[in-house]
């Protein structure tokens, strides 16, 4: 096995197949990449799996002899260090080389030990029961407006995922960590013909907004147990949480009878400074909202004299009260891309959606309920 590829364009996708690969596990196998290369497509082939979720990418070479071999993970590590250009990749007997020839006619050179490639994992086989094309940056958009809000819970493994629900004209994520609900969604340029929810992995949905961020197509497929994203070379394939919630934006469409249109940059601001100032010491903050200006003031210790007033608020309510998790808020905030933002209230008690003002993300926030401010 021999082949020759340039550096810019082998080094990320051995940077990615490495964040695939298991580093802390009695299986030796799983610490490695796999890499095969093929002479007559001109192509070397590289995988990494965790069992979970499994990555692959096929890049262009100057294949001189085909093959396979299993190497450790970090052999990108190795290819940073070397300057741009050809490298030279060759396996022989049980060592794998990396080569380099420098401007004064001298060689670079690693070796890497290697394991049976017969041993690495095979990738699951998805029975393309739903398949459609969509645009990949369209889904990465949507997919960043959600996935900040799902759970770590362990014992809530439902909540563990970004929900992806596929209808005729359009498509839809949710999550929720039981403090908020977060729903986006977008209309498709063409209807498809089966409709289906599945539950994703946060994890993968992070890698897949890696991975594919500036992808202009992706094909998903899913049996309903694995699903995968597909762009132009690479493919990234997960095993699915198969315990599901019907519905987790239901509250998305209780009625809200107070509405506040506020400039998103002005309470972001202000709660960063009083995040800061608080040393961490409380999360909660009292939005009190009287005419057309909002006042905020946390538990936390303040410097004297800091005005966090927010003037010309449009409200539908001359006087409303409520107190929120700053953290949570600012994190909702800082994924709303609009100038203006809208809060929607019933009671101080009750949960309250906000939403950038073209509805592009909906998301419901439960406030704190703390005896200071009953």
């Amino acid at each position: 096995m021999k082949f020759i590829v340039e550096k810019s364009v082998i080094n990320l996708p051995l940077q990615y197949a490495a964040g695939f690969t298991m580093v802390k596990n009695l299986s030796t196998i799983l610490q490695n990449v796999y890499i095969e290369a093929d002479v007559e497509k001109g192509e070397v082939t590289i995988k990494a799996t965790n069992y979970q979720i499994s990555f692959s990418s096929s890049i262009k070479a100057e294949v001189i002899s085909g093959g396979v071999v299993t190497v450790e993970a970090e052999i990108y590590k190795n290819i940073n260090v070397l300057p741009d250009g050809d490298i030279t990749f060759e396996l022989r007997g049980d060592t794998f080389f990396i080569s380099q020839t420098d401007d004064d006619g001298g060689t670079i050179e690693f070796k890497l030990p290697t394991l049976n490639p017969d041993l690495f994992p095979k990738s699951p086989v998805i029975s393309s029961d739903y398949s459609f094309k969509i645009n990949g940056r369209l889904l990465i958009n949507l997919f960043k407006k959600v996935v900040f809000c799902v759970s770590n819970d362990p014992a809530r493994i439902e909540y563990n995922g970004v929900h992806l629900s596929i209808f005729a004209d359009h498509i839809e994520v949710s999550a929720s960590d039981l403090q908020r609900v977060a729903n986006a969604k977008a209309t498709l340029d063409e209807p498809i013909r089966d409709e289906f929810s599945i539950n994703i992995l946060k994890i993968t949905v992070q890698d897949v907004i890696k991975i594919f961020e500036n992808e202009n197509l992706l094909t998903i497929e899913t049996d309903k147990k694995h699903v995968s994203f597909t762009g132009e070379r690479t493919t990234v394939t997960s095993k699915l949480i198969e315990k599901n919630v019907t519905r987790i934006s239901k509250l998305l469409h209780d009625p809200f009878s107070i509405k506040a249109v506020i400039n998103r940059k002005k309470v972001y601001e202000a709660l960063k400074r009083m995040f800061s100032a608080a040393g961490e010491q409380t999360f909660s903050v009292r939005f009190d909202f009287s005419g057309s200006n909002l006042v905020l003031s946390s538990q936390g210790k303040e410097k004297e004299g800091r005005d966090n007033t927010i003037r010309d608020v449009e409200i539908t309510e001359n006087e409303f009260s409520t107190v929120l998790n700053s953290k949570l808020l600012m994190e909702i905030l800082a994924n709303i891309g609009t100038d203006k933002v809208v809060f929607n209230f019933n009671q101080k008690d009750k949960p309250i959606l906000i939403h950038p003002d073209d509805e592009s993300a909906k998301y419901i926030m439960v406030p704190i309920i703390t005896e200071r401010y009953i």
